[in-house]
């Protein structure tokens, strides 16, 4: 038990350290879901995957055509990408077999605040316009910044709403406040976004009261970094000239993509595959060709430009399932400790989701993994409550 929890905080310190810890940390995972199966004998979570084997196929299959017949020379890499299918159902099996959800919420939320601690050290004392954490890398590290801190003050809101016994209440406030911070500090205003929706929605679902308070403290924040914070003024207000040239090159980088969309509508240029082709669209759009090439920067355009309408929509309806269980578990429980874990896990979903109208956060590897965490996380609490008192329909 001991080393699944300390497999998940490795996974915590990897997509804030290095995309080498990522993918020693993704190996670990999936190594230890084949153990944990063979040596239980449980094979519980292979029948599951079976039902749904036509869908992960068929996404597979539409992958496989938009890289295969839009381009000259087949992308491996691109496609071999999809091995996170296998991920997630890896670390939603080691989820499983962690029982006590307190120690694993209470160990995770240790180790995000010793990270924040020397994230924050290092932006104090190597002073850049922008936090970048451990790795330096503004927009990733922001992205997962966003889903942290709506853990966090979820999750703690909802310990001081249903007055349950949560001994760690201190480190969890501890953990919200560096993250609210950073977060301020990376000065990336689609996750500013994301993150204030994350929060505000998921207070909607208990009762109004936190979920006024809620708003009000985002009201008075917001007005009040606008009132006394110069970088928060001209970054919100794209005041800056760094802000007007980034929003400069996503409509070019959007605009091109909506173009490779119109050209290759139902399977996509090829997934990632769109990033290559924006020099052949700026020319078409005569977009000056030294302006930013770069993904999508939205990651539904990313899919649809990507993998087409098809591949969209088999994304849409992975996001719209995930999303969906969340919903009904929070209804279903009766536990409050259960409510306020799965009531944060949705804040995060939301927030995730929002950002990705303004990043392709799905693309980014440190990103992507952390999110297939949190998404494994409700899989495996729907499958734990599939075996107890408390079933989902």
């Amino acid at each position: 038990m001991n080393y699944l929890i300390g497999l998940i905080c490795f996974l915590f310190v990897a997509v804030f350290s290095s995309q080498t810890l990522v993918d020693i940390c993704d190996t670990m995972i999936v190594v230890t879901a084949i153990y944990l199966i063979i040596k239980n004998k449980d094979y519980s979570v292979l029948r599951t995957i079976s039902k749904t084997w036509y869908f992960w196929t068929g996404w597979l299959i539409v992958i496989f055509l938009g890289l295969y017949v839009n381009n000259s020379q087949f992308s491996w890499n691109s496609f071999l990408e999809f091995r996170w299918f296998i991920s997630l159902f890896s670390i939603s099996y080691v989820l499983i077999n962690i029982r006590n959800s307190e120690e694993l919420i209470s160990k995770i939320g240790f180790t995000i605040l010793i990270l924040n601690i020397v994230a924050l050290c290092m932006y104090v004392y190597n002073p850049n316009e922008r936090a970048g954490g451990i790795y330096s890398g503004i927009m990733a590290f922001s992205q997962n910044m966003g889903m942290v801190t709506c853990f966090f003050i979820t999750y703690l809101s909802c310990v001081y709403k249903y007055k349950f016994d949560f001994e760690f209440k201190k480190i969890f406030f501890l953990g919200a406040i560096t993250s609210v911070l950073l977060i301020f500090f990376t000065l990336t205003r689609g996750v500013w976004i994301a993150t204030i929706l994350g929060i505000s929605v998921s207070a909607f679902f208990i009762p109004k009261k936190v979920f006024t308070y809620t708003i009000i403290g985002v009201l008075i924040a917001f007005f009040s970094l606008s009132y006394l914070s110069t970088s928060f003024n001209e970054r919100i207000y794209s005041k800056e000239p760094s802000a007007k040239v980034s929003n400069s090159q996503r409509k070019n980088i959007w605009r091109a993509n909506v173009e490779i969309f119109k050209d290759f509508p139902l399977i996509g240029a090829g997934y990632s595959q769109n990033n290559i082709r924006l020099t052949e669209y700026y020319a078409k759009l005569n977009i000056p060709q030294n302006e930013l090439k770069s993904h999508a920067h939205n990651q539904y355009l990313h899919w649809a430009a990507g993998t087409g309408l098809v591949g969209l929509i088999f994304y849409l309806i992975f996001i719209f399932k995930i999303a969906n269980s969340a919903v009904q578990q929070f209804f279903r429980s009766k536990d409050d400790k259960s409510k306020a874990l799965i009531l944060s896990l949705i804040s995060v979903f939301i927030s995730f989701c929002a950002a990705g109208m303004t990043e392709s956060n799905f693309s980014i590897s440190k990103n992507r993994f952390l999110f297939l965490f949190f998404c494994a996380y409700i899989i495996s609490e729907n499958f734990k409550r599939k075996t107890t008192d408390l079933p989902l329909k």
